[in-house]
């Protein structure tokens, strides 16, 4: 034994006089004498230690180290679940080294020697530079033990708080996995892969250690039953998870994934509340790809890291020099075999794994397009007359069956509101995300879904606005529907359409307007003595080409109107279903992370949530001149300012006075802003002048 803080000369005096006194011999083997090898070992205390041993396995008493011949122990490095390790001094080669014991020392049961020397026979048969060696095996009085090389870099778990350059990260990666390959070929697997079980040199040489639950292939001697999952959750992969026997080596595959997906990303692939629900995440969800959690990952790395994360060890790379070889040709800028699969590819794969959420992302897209395009279908100012012979499922059918029923108004009216009120809870229910970059794909499919259904139902009606005579601005040409008869055409619109006559039935004055055709007189006289035919042919063919020239006017009318009408309904109805449901879904993302208590929580969703949403739709409305209620561009200008600050409060994470300032620091600053321009037109126009142009340019 040696006390703990001694300089070494006087630790040698304390292990001469220990192996030398027959008294502390005695005191040791009441210590450490076990009462049976085949019960387990005795439980920790609260401390993590043996009750009545100190933190360094000497008594509490005296705090002393564990003796072990041809070793001064100096401190210990670390523990773990089975062993702790000890900065320890050769005596005979005078070298620094580690040295592992179980935990438990004498007090260990059978399945945990077999497990500790099972570790030191595996790590002892493996030869290379990026595997920690051992030195030596052995058993004394304090328990099993055995010896290897002192790493005074620490572990790679110590250098994984920020995300790696690609370059570093792939070629530490590629060097595990050769060294990964070279146990595999002897039939060792590590089944045990994490940061914290790579050790990092001095000049940065990483060393795989820590075989304590290594096994070999093909050998189901393994000290586990079936069913048991032994390993660390967030890096052991699905089939270890659940305990399935016949492991191979796309475990270990799958733990190197783990490591370079930590190093892409700053984290580990799957990180729960509890090792029971990281199990469960392990074994049910793929993991968000690197470049979602970290924007700045290399995609090909990133592609990688998925292909090794892959639930099915069979997609996975067939062995760790695969892999290896990859991430080479990466590093010359060569391309890597692994590739994203397609949007495609990507959905169908969702799909099959959550065929339950999938149906709730279409029943809730789909669902929000029909109530909103009812809605708007049954507003509509058109009356409706169908045949009785038309079929039952005909949708002007269907539409005129639902505005008899108040219900039908009452349900649309209801669902177009309570969809986009709804939408991001829906989303964050079904995907159960980490981030708002795994919630956007979810959110933006649902928002599509339902503008496709939208305009499947209320296309036909945006096709067909009609445009007041007030509105004929927005005609090509200015004639009015009128009747096909010639009689019954305007006399602005003929002389307006006589300019597209052709040459023969205008005659060679073609700027003369046209005559209504009630006065033939003049008319035939001009057309005889020009064209010299007879004035019953020319009056047929001018009447002709006019009442077709009218019908192509107000043909092009009804494509012009309804390209822009249209047009703008689908800009509408994108920024309406996408932009409510990805900012819906961020509101709620946002709220759900946050401190805030439940009430706080409803406030500020319904200050950044559906009031934004009304404002906007508002704002549409003024900006088209069809407003349902007298909101001037001022006011909705000033309400999506106060929307605006009502996300960035909820982004920033504003407090109730904070955001209650700012709101009440708008109108402030707007009615500053309105006195001094009306003070600024007062001095140059005068007062009265001033004043009143001013207000005349406010309205």
């Amino acid at each position: 034994m040696t006390k703990a803080g001694l300089p070494p000369d006087k630790q040698a005096d304390v292990q001469d006089h220990v192996d030398q006194c027959e008294a502390c011999q005695v005191w040791l083997d009441k210590l450490f004498t076990a009462s049976s090898h085949t019960t387990p070992a005795v439980r920790l205390d609260a401390e993590g230690t043996l009750p009545g041993v100190g933190p360094n396995h000497g008594p509490a008493t005296g705090n002393l180290l564990p003796s072990i011949p041809g070793y001064v122990l100096e401190a210990e490095i670390s523990r773990g679940g089975m062993g702790v390790v000890y900065r320890a001094r050769q005596i005979a080669l005078n070298r620094p080294v580690a040295v592992k014991m179980i935990l438990s020392g004498r007090l260990a049961g059978v399945a945990e020697v077999l497990r500790f020397r099972a570790e030191a026979e595996a790590a002892a048969g493996l030869d290379h530079p990026n595997i920690l060696p051992v030195y030596e095996v052995g058993e004394h009085r304090a328990g099993h033990f055995f010896s290897m090389r002192l790493v005074p870099g620490g572990s790679l778990a110590e250098r994984t708080e920020k995300p790696w350059e690609p370059a570093a990260a792939a070629g530490l990666v590629a060097t595990l996995a050769r060294a990964l390959h070279y146990a595999h070929q002897r039939g060792i697997l590590h089944r045990d892969l994490k940061p914290a079980n790579v050790l990092m040199d001095a000049d940065g040489t990483p060393l795989v250690t820590d075989f304590g639950i290594a096994k070999r292939l093909g050998s189901e001697i393994g000290h586990t039953r079936t069913g048991d999952a032994i390993g660390t959750p967030s890096y052991m992969a699905p089939e270890q998870a659940r305990g399935d026997k016949g492991l191979t080596t796309a475990v270990d595959v799958y733990g190197l994934g783990a490591i370079l997906y930590e190093l892409l990303t700053g984290r580990p692939p799957f990180k729960a509340a509890s090792e029971y629900q990281t199990i469960r995440e392990v074994i049910e969800r793929d993991p968000d790809t690197p470049l979602a959690v970290n924007r700045r990952a290399d995609p090909d790395l990133s592609a990688v890291a998925m292909k090794c994360l892959a639930k099915d060890p069979g997609t996975r790379y067939t062995s760790a020099a695969e892999l290896a070889a990859d991430l080479d040709r990466w590093l010359a800028g060569e391309p890597t075999h692994a590739r994203p699969p397609g949007l495609v590819g990507r959905t169908l794969r969702w799909v099959r794994r959550n065929t339950g959420a999938a149906v709730v992302v279409v029943a809730s897209g789909v669902g929000w397009g029909f109530a909103t395009g009812l809605h708007i279908s049954l507003k509509n100012g058109y009356q409706l007359l169908i045949p009785p012979t038309t079929g039952l499922l005909h949708p002007l059918r269907l539409m005129h069956a639902a505005r008899q029923y108040s219900a039908s108004w009452w349900c649309a009216d209801v669902l177009s509101v309570g969809f986009p009120l709804a939408i991001g809870w829906i989303v964050r229910a079904v995907v159960r995300p980490r981030t708002f970059q795994a919630e956007w794909p979810t959110a933006s499919a649902v928002g599509l879904l339902a503008l496709l259904t939208f305009l499947l139902i209320a296309w036909p009606f945006a096709t067909v606005f009609e445009i007041g005579w007030e509105r004929s601005t927005m005609y090509l040409h200015p004639v009015r529907e009128t009747s096909t008869n010639i009689q019954e055409i305007r006399r602005e619109d003929i002389e307006y359409l006589s300019q597209f006559l052709s040459p023969a039935i205008r005659g060679p004055d073609g700027d003369r307007p046209f005559v209504e055709p009630n006065h033939f007189e003049s008319t035939l006289a001009a057309v005889v003595g020009a064209n010299a035919i007879s004035p019953i042919e020319s009056l047929s063919i001018r009447d002709r080409e006019l009442r077709v020239l009218h019908r192509s006017a107000l043909s092009t009318n009804r494509l012009h109107v309804s390209f822009w009408y249209g047009g703008l309904f689908l800009v509408v109805g994108l920024v309406w279903f996408l932009g409510t449901g990805l900012h819906g879904t961020w509101v709620v993302d946002t709220l759900t992370r946050s401190d805030r208590g439940p009430i706080t929580r409803a406030l500020c969703y319904l200050e950044a949530g559906p009031v934004t949403w009304v404002l906007v739709f508002c704002a549409i409305m003024v900006l088209d001149g069809r407003a349902i209620i007298p909101l001037s561009f001022t006011a909705i200008l000033a309400g999506l300012v106060v929307a605006a600050g009502a996300n960035i409060g909820l982004a920033r994470g504003w407090r109730f006075k904070t955001r209650l300032k700012f709101y009440l620091g708008i109108p402030a600053v707007g009615l500053v802003v309105l006195a001094a321009g009306a003070l600024f037109f007062a001095l140059v126009l005068g007062p009265s002048e001033g004043f009143a142009f001013f207000f005349t340019v406010f309205k």
